[in-house]
Formats: structure tokens, C-alpha cells, sequence
């Protein structure tokens, strides 16, 4: 699955490419789907990371556990577990079908946190710097309503089969994580990380403001208000 926006991460990460791209595609005739495809992207973010690094985790680990190790070993500044902590929640609130969890302004603008964090991820973990020289592209609609009904039956079978396909990949992965030989980090090595994840975030510059807000929007929804 192409996208506008991920096609850095291909080369080394093919699974977070073709997320990304799932989600691009389904921002505006599926913001729900896209959530979802958002919220696996930045688990999968967050294993690859602690894969890299070679930081134990307990098979079938959920996002939240996975968050958790993060922070608790403080391998992560937190502008970028925001970014994550925005993906989980907001892909949550999708998934169990939160009245005002989906539309296609905050599917956009999930997108926008993923490509933020797929570009921290490429510098820390590969050193890529040319990924700082990108720019985030607003997705659009791929084509008019009426292309899409006449052409809906093969683009469904194209998305099944790649769907599919990106599923098995998936799975492939997470078998190879558990192989992979890990073992607990010293303090020395901890901050070590750290500075590094640190300086990557640094380079790019992100600007917290939109996440902030969109974290902050979550607390007030689960306290009952309309946000």
C-alpha cells in the first residue's frame, strides 16, 4: 500500500510503510479504519524500537505494555510518547466506537502524528538524516464519489488482498521479535538511548501544541465532557 507520506520507512520497515498507507487511504471514506490502522502503526513502532535496542518484553504484550516499558526505563523524551499515547488512545476510542472518536479532520490529523513519529524512528534507530528535510502531506480523497461506487468491487479486492498480505506480515514480525535475543538494560545503557531518542526529537523539532491538545481533549472526554 503507497503513500504519500511513508514511503521512507519502506526500505527498512515495510509493515510501517504500508500502515501508514492504509490509513492514508482510508482518511476520508473510512476515518475508523484509519485510527485503527494508526494505532497498530505506533505498536508496532514501539516493538521495532525496543527490538532495535534489544530491551526484553513480554510476548503478546499490549501497546499500553509496551508504552510502559518505554517510560519506565526511560528510553523515550516525552514528545514522542505523546505522539504515541495519542495513537493508542484515540485508535481505542475508534475501535469501541466512540460517537465522537472518528471523522476525517482527526484522522488527518493522526496521520500527521504518525509521519512525526515515523521520522523520529528512522533517525534514532537507522541515523537517516534525509528525513528531516520532509514535509507532511495533507491525504486526499482519491477520487469522486461516483469513481468510487463504479470502481468500489475492484478496490475492495485490492484492499482485501492487501490487507491480507500486510496481516501476514504482521505476523512474521512478531515471530521474529520473539526470537530475537534481548536482555535487561543497565542504567548506563538506558541513558544511552535516551540521548539519542532525545537528539533525534531535537533535530526535528516537532511541535507539541496539536498533541497537547488533542491528549488534553481525550482527559475531558472521559470525564464527561463535549469536546
Amino acid at each position: 500500500m503507497n503513500s504519500r507520506n511513508f514511503e521512507f520507512l519502506r526500505s527498512h520497515h515495510r509493515a510501517l510503510a504500508d500502515l501508514g498507507g492504509f490509513a492514508e487511504h482510508y482518511a476520508h471514506s473510512d476515518p475508523t479504519s484509519a485510527l485503527v490502522k494508526l494505532r497498530l502503526f505506533g505498536e508496532n513502532l514501539v516493538a521495532d524500537f525496543l527490538q532495535h535496542h534489544k530491551v526484553p518484553r513480554l510476548p503478546q504484550a499490549t501497546f499500553l505494555e509496551l508504552l510502559q516499558i518505554v517510560e519506565h526505563q526511560n528510553l523515550a523524551p516525552s514528545v514522542v510518547l505523546n505522539k504515541l499515547h495519542v495513537l493508542r488512545t484515540q485508535g481505542n476510542r475508534a475501535a469501541h466506537g466512540s460517537p465522537d472518536a472518528s471523522n476525517t479532520q482527526m484522522a488527518i490529523g493522526m496521520v500527521k502524528e504518525a509521519f512525526d513519529l515515523g521520522k523520529w524512528f528512522s533517525l534514532t534507530v537507522h541515523a537517516d538524516a534525509t528525513v528531516c528535510s520532509l514535509t507532511f502531506e495533507v491525504p486526499q480523497p482519491i477520487a469522486t464519489q461516483v469513481e468510487l461506487q463504479r470502481e468500489r468491487k475492484v478496490a475492495l479486492q485490492k484492499l482485501a488482498a492487501q490487507e491480507a498480505q500486510m496481516q501476514q506480515l504482521l505476523q512474521e514480525l512478531e515471530t521474529a521479535r520473539r526470537k530475537a535475543a534481548t536482555a535487561e538494560k543497565t542504567v548506563g545503557e538506558q541513558k544511552a538511548i535516551l540521548a539519542q531518542a532525545s537528539q533525534a526529537a531535537n533535530a526535528l523539532q516537532f511541535d507539541e501544541a496539536m498533541t497537547r491538545q488533542l491528549l488534553i481533549a481525550q482527559l475531558l472526554v472521559q470525564s464527561g465532557w463535549h469536546v
